[in-house]
Order: structure tokens, then sequence, then C-alpha cells
């Protein structure tokens, strides 16, 4: 969906206090890459923030055969044309001045981490297809790459994903505690609309309630004592979700107000299901999802971000854990 820039509509600020937060946007001349930045945008102040463009022009053009001279025009002429139309699509104090346009010799993902790196920027920007078919092989080059080897927040738009309206509906996806709380207080770096609201969202995983119902039924002629043990399953399953709900409740004063106030949501069942069934039910706009390092060397994904990448219908903020 093309969004003109004059109907962007500027964000109330409501947890931020106007630090600034540098980004690297990755662009490929598609409405899929301008539309990503469009809606990456709408979560950042004008005059306050700085978002700078990556592109990395294909190694090889349609028109190699032409003189060197001629390619070296050619070659500039389509860089020009590609940041020019994805500035035009920002809010004036957004647009990215001459000196804040990267042109790549690299590979697209690499460059864009290492052009993160030499700004230190604060968050990368990716657009990403919207069904899971292509989404899988588009994720096999730039998007996965970066989201695997980032050492700050990814955050990865959708190519469908609706402009922000006057409301954005978050869901911070809460696994580790460390992990979940670094999500979280990650989201103080974005200016969201006054009537945003955040949900944690816990998936303790187990039989679901359908799976649970389905067995006492196929159980109580075949399966000894089976109400007295699904009895007592049931009891330990409560017990982990209240559990775990008040553990979301506790110690929230370091988190941003938006995060203080939300609501606290555990379900059981598979996580990936769950959070899809979540998404598309209670129509959320940004999954957030803590990523940890697994080792010194590499920078990996968990399986759950890993599913995410390819099965979240919306879009995807993945907060790594900081190198050191």
């Amino acid at each position: 969906m093309t969004v003109p820039a004059a109907q962007l509509q500027t964000p109330t600020d409501t947890n931020r206090e106007g630090a600034l937060m540098k980004v690297i946007a990755g662009i490929d001349g598609t409405e899929r890459g301008d539309n990503a930045i469009v809606y990456a945008c709408q979560l950042l102040s004008p005059g306050v923030d700085e978002v700078q463009f990556y592109y990395s022009p294909p190694h090889v053009l349609p028109f190699a055969r032409l003189e060197p001279e001629t390619m070296a025009l050619a070659k500039e002429s389509l860089v020009k044309a590609i940041f020019t139309k994805a500035a035009e699509r920002l809010p004036d104090g957004l647009k990215p001045g001459t000196d804040s346009t990267i042109v790549g010799e690299k590979r697209a993902w690499d460059g864009i981490l290492a052009a993160a790196d030499d700004i230190s920027a604060e968050l990368i920007v990716v657009g990403a297809h919207s069904s899971t078919r292509r989404l899988q092989l588009f994720l096999g080059g730039t998007a996965r790459k970066v989201a695997y080897n980032s050492n700050v927040p990814v955050l990865i738009v959708r190519e469908k994903q609706e402009p922000i309206a006057d409301s954005l509906r978050v869901l911070v996806l809460c696994d580790d505690e460390k992990d979940w709380r670094r999500a979280a207080k990650s989201l103080e770096k974005f200016t969201l609309p006054a009537d945003s609201r955040v949900t944690l969202f816990h998936v303790v995983e187990t039989l679901s309630d359908e799976d649970v119902a389905q067995f006492t039924h196929a159980a109580k002629e075949s399966v000894p004592n089976s109400e007295s043990l699904i009895k007592d399953y049931t009891s330990h399953v409560e017990a982990q979700r209240a559990s775990s709900h008040q553990r979301m409740q506790q110690n929230r004063e370091e988190l941003p107000e938006i995060v203080q106030q939300a609501e606290s949501k555990v379900v059981q069942g598979h996580v990936i299901d769950e959070v899809v069934r979540e998404v598309r039910d209670a129509h959320i706009d940004l999954v957030v999802v803590g990523a940890r390092r697994h080792n010194s060397v590499g920078r990996f994904l968990g399986s759950t971000t890993e599913a995410l990448l390819t099965q979240c219908p919306c879009s995807l903020l993945i907060v790594h854990e900081p190198p050191g």
C-alpha cells in the first residue's frame, strides 16, 4: 500500500524524552522497501531522529555492455533515482540529506550491517514479503541475514503492513525474563501514537485447551484414573500460568510507562501458533521479541524468533542482546 508523505501522521509522543535515535534503512527501489521506511518513520520523531538510507546497486546491470564511463553515469543515475524516490515518501523532518545516503559495494546484508556499525545506528529497517512462501525465500537473503547478525534491533516490516493510524497495537512476547524486559525497554526509543497499547504475552508450552478436552473425552473409558490425571495436569498448568502472570506484573518500574500499564496475558499451547492467533484476533500491528547471543562469536536467533521471521503475520521488531 503506497502512502504519500503528505498523508503521514506525526504520532503523539507518549514515551520519549527527545533522545536522538539513529536509524539505517535498507532500500532497493521496490514498493516493499519504500513502504517499510514509511512505516518505520511513523514511529520516529521528525526533527529529533535521524534516518540514513543504504542501497547496494546490483553488480550486474542491464546496461553492462556499455562503455565504462557510460556505465558509471548510468549507475549514478540509478542510485540517485532510488534515493530520491524513497526520500519523497518521508516527512520533511526525516528526509535524509546528501551526506545521509550510503551507496554500498558489498552484498546488501553485509553492507547494511557494516554501515550500521559505522554510524552507530540504533535501529535497522528492512522490508519483507507478506506471504509465508515468498517470505521464506526472501529471508534466505538480506532480511534474514540482517536479522541473524545484527548487534542492534531490527525492524522487519511486512509488505502489506497497514499504515499506523491513531494507535499502535504492540505485542511483547515474554519468554526469558531478561530477553523480554530488554525488548520491552526498547520501546522507549520510539514515538508511539497517544492511544497505543502494549500487551505482554506469554505462552506456557503445553497442550492447548482444545487438545486437553479431546484427550479427556477419549481417555474416560480407556485410561485408568484419567479424571484424576487430567485434574493434576490442569492444576499444574494453572500454577505455571499464574506464576508467569505474576512475574510479568512485577518490577516494571524501569520499563517505559506504556509497558508499565500493559495488559499481561498468559495462554497455553504452542508458542508460534498462539502468537499468530493473537496477532490475527487482536489485530496486532507489531510483535516485539528479544533475541539472545548464544556464543561469543556468532549471533544467532532462538527457534521462536526464527519461526516468527517466516510466520508472524505482522511486522516484527527483533531486539538483540548487546555484544560483550
